[in-house]
């Protein structure tokens, strides 16, 4: 059973994190959609196609110079993805950066804690991994096991706490480093006493090499969020979140130019080229490899992220030919309908006599239309108000405007939720 996945924009191979994103999003994909969409399908069986395209979008001549140098930090360890996860507890960060999982714990619930753990110590694996730039098939398997091991051991920790409760030790210890240690003591011996060995085949003795890191990266993003929050600035940014300000100009200013790169670029090459254009000819194989390796009773799954679903949408109606058939076309913060609104799509729609009444024609080769966004990402767009048979749903990543486009794919409960909308409309 094939899914095809189809990235957005601000994905480059040679920024470090793209196949780290990668294997961590399919291993989720493995967890979750798999067992509740195909649930008579093996895992081996399922395959996720990932066509990538960013090496043909956008690159700056001057290698970015217009952004403004006065906001980099060079030299120092990416915390990006931990600024992105504590977006959602920002306001209750602690004076003590060295207390901010404590915090979460104390001040949330002991299992968003745990759920945030879990979700950093998956973020340094696949970062880890993303180092090993070429491996070859077997190197490959190893990894995605290793990868679906510590899925599966971060989920074993949470549905134990999420029986068991908040443990007695809370309330007694004074720091994240010890917040992890019984953190650890209490899953592994869960595990061990359920099956002996089950900790070491899940992974767990090794995810936790990553604790050191993760402690310094944490009260690193709390320390500047507590000391930006503490800096006096104008009123017009006084609702704007801590962390929002504490990532600075620059970061955000790199993605907003990525952004705008990559929908001119594509643009471009697709008006002057056709599906002869590099981006274009990047996505068709795998659709066609798709269709190739359906079976029968197979269901093929479009999922595209972002301007992805412009490119999917693009080639799914003007460029694929006339034997191509999707089951289900899945866009996740995306712009398809703003596209259309503005006639920039491959193929336009003529302008709606009536724009109270009518509207476009889902693809005729598509059955069914899920589009998700959430509605501080100001990138993600309704399409219930442009096309007929599609089904808009609000979901919130919990992150602020600057982080939310991006972060569609990191919590475990959207990979739950989109796979009971699936079942739902595969019926």
């Amino acid at each position: 059973m094939p899914l095809v996945f189809v990235h957005g924009v601000n994905n480059r191979r040679n920024l470090g994190q793209y196949e780290a994103t990668e294997r961590r999003r399919n291993a989720l994909f493995n967890k979750y959609l798999v067992p509740t969409i195909a649930p008579a399908v093996a895992v081996h069986d399922f395959t996720i196609l990932s066509p990538y395209w960013g090496e043909f979008g956008a690159t700056p001549r001057w290698n970015n110079a217009s952004l403004p140098r006065s906001a980099e930090r060079l030299g120092e360890p990416a915390v990006d993805h931990i600024r992105a996860s504590l977006g959602d507890y920002e306001f209750i960060l602690p004076d003590d950066p060295n207390q901010t999982l404590l915090s979460v714990a104390r001040e949330v619930s002991f299992l968003d804690a745990v759920e945030l753990v879990c979700e950093l110590l998956l973020e340094e694996l696949c970062l880890e991994k993303s180092t090993t730039v070429k491996v070859d098939d077997a190197e490959r398997s190893r990894l995605d096991r290793e990868s679906d091991a510590f899925v599966d051991y971060c989920e074993t920790a949470v549905e134990y706490f999420a029986a068991v409760g908040k443990p007695a030790w809370l309330d007694r210890i004074t720091s994240d480093e010890v917040f992890l240690g019984r953190l650890q003591n209490d899953i592994d011996a869960h595990i061990a006493k359920a099956s002996p060995r089950a900790t070491e085949q899940l992974g767990g003795a090794s995810v936790w090499r990553f604790s050191k890191r993760i402690l310094n990266g944490v009260a690193r993003v709390a320390s500047e969020a507590v000391q930006i929050a503490k800096t006096p600035v104008d009123l017009a940014f006084r609702s704007t979140s801590r962390l929002s300000l504490s990532l600075g100009r620059g970061w955000a200013q790199q993605h907003a130019s990525r952004f705008l790169g990559d929908v001119f670029e594509y643009m471009e090459q697709r008006n002057r080229d056709g599906s002869k254009a590099p981006i274009i000819q990047a996505i068709l194989p795998a659709f066609a490899e798709a269709m190739t390796i359906r079976g029968p009773n197979d269901r093929l799954i479009i999922l595209a992220h972002s301007l992805g679903a412009l490119i999917a949408y693009d080639v799914m109606t003007t460029f694929v030919d006339a034997t191509f058939h999707c089951d289900c076309f899945v866009t996740i913060g995306s712009q398809v309908s703003l596209f259309q609104e503005l006639s920039k799509c491959a193929t336009n729609a003529p302008n709606p006599a009536n724009i109270e009444k009518d509207r476009i024609q889902r693809p005729p080769n598509v059955d069914c239309w899920l589009n998700v966004f959430d509605r501080n990402d100001v990138f993600g767009f309704g399409t219930a108000g442009v096309f007929t048979d599609t089904i808009d749903y609000a979901y919130s990543t919990g992150k602020g405007f600057l982080f939310a486009h991006g972060s569609y794919f990191q919590k475990r409960r959207f990979y739950k939720r989109l796979a009971k909308r699936l079942v739902m409309v595969l019926k």
